[in-house]
């Protein structure tokens, strides 16, 4: 298969991706509110376990689409929920109270235009 070709397909395949991580990602993000909520109402390890890692993921990808904005604010949310994670321990006062500021931070972009796919070059 020629090189071109190879970048061509990985540009298409980026591009779906890409259309089907804008088109969960409003779900994705009201899960990650419930989540949170419910963490702060009712400590659950296992339910933190889930949220971390899904918002982790949730930021990777949208570093990968170009949206950094987006990944530092749920990185934000990351920073206070790994460290209880860690200890396992239920959020402080303190801590529920930061939490619900950086989930309220966590802004959906509008349109997908607003991040533009990343040129892929193949190597």
């Amino acid at each position: 298969m020629h090189a071109g070709m190879l970048a061509t397909d990985d540009r298409r395949a980026d591009g779906m991706l890409r259309q089907a991580y804008f088109r969960f990602l409003p779900k994705r993000l009201d899960a990650l509110r419930r989540r949170v909520a419910q963490i702060g109402r009712a400590w659950d390890v296992n339910l933190l376990a889930l949220t971390v890692e899904d918002a982790a993921d949730a930021a990777r990808l949208a570093r990968r689409f170009g949206i950094e904005g987006l990944a530092a604010q749920i990185d934000a949310v990351v920073a206070i929920l790994a460290p209880l994670l860690e200890s396992l321990a239920a959020p402080s006062p303190d801590e529920s109270a930061a939490l619900r500021e950086a989930v309220a931070a966590v802004v959906t972009p509008r349109t997908p235009a607003a991040a533009p796919p990343r040129e892929i070059v193949a190597g």
